[in-house]
C-alpha cells in the first residue's frame, strides 16, 4: 500500500510548493513514514561499506549449534551405529523403506551418547544408505538364484571361499 502525503492548501502558490515537495520525498507505507533520497543528497551510510572492526557474533538465541564430527566409520562406532537402526526400526522409524526424520533425530542423540562423537542427521543417512547398497551387492553375491559366482563366506575363520579358477 503506497500513499502520497499532500499538504492542505492554504496559499496556492505556497502549498503547490509544498505538495511538489512532499510528492518528492516522502512515502507511506503500511503506516509508516519514510524519506526517499533525493539527487542532490549524500549517500547514506547503508550505502556505503561496513565498518566493522570484528565479525558478527551470534544472536545468542538458544545454544547456537555444535559443531560436527568427521564422519570416521571403525568397525565399533559401524557395529553401534547398525544396533541402533535395528532399535529405531523396532520403534517403527521406519514405515517404508527409510528412516524418518524423527527417527534420524533419535538415533543421532542416542550415537552421540554410546560414541560421545555428534553426527549430523545429513552424515547418519549417508552412512544408513551406504550400508544399504552394500548390503544389496553382498546379497546378490551370495545368492545362487542371481548369479552363480561360486564365492563364499566362512563365519568361523572371516574369509571369502572361492574356486581356484578365481
Amino acid at each position: 500500500m503506497k500513499r502520497v502525503l499532500r499538504s492542505t492548501p492554504e496559499n496556492s502558490r505556497s502549498s503547490d510548493l509544498k505538495r511538489k515537495k512532499n510528492e518528492a520525498t516522502t512515502t507511506v507505507r503500511e503506516g509508516r513514514r519514510r524519506s526517499s533520497p533525493s539527487p542532490d543528497d549524500p549517500p547514506s551510510r547503508s550505502h556505503m561499506a561496513s565498518h566493522r572492526s570484528a565479525p558478527r557474533t551470534p544472536s545468542g538465541k538458544g545454544k547456537g549449534q555444535r559443531p560436527y564430527h568427521k564422519a570416521t566409520w571403525d568397525g565399533e562406532s559401524t557395529r553401534i551405529f547398525l544396533e541402533l537402526v535395528v532399535k529405531e526400526i523396532e520403534a517403527g522409524n521406519r514405515p517404508h523403506m527409510s528412516i524418518t526424520p524423527n527417527g534420524y533425530r533419535s538415533l543421532s542423540k542416542t550415537f552421540e551418547v554410546a560414541t560421545g562423537r555428534l553426527h549430523s542427521l545429513k552424515q547418519l543417512k549417508n552412512k544408513y544408505m551406504l550400508l544399504k547398497t552394500e548390503w544389496c551387492a553382498w546379497c546378490k553375491l551370495m545368492d545362487c538364484q542371481k548369479g552363480p559366482t561360486g564365492i563364499g563366506f566362512d563365519q568361523v575363520t572371516g574369509l571369502f571361499n572361492a574356486l581356484a579358477d578365481w
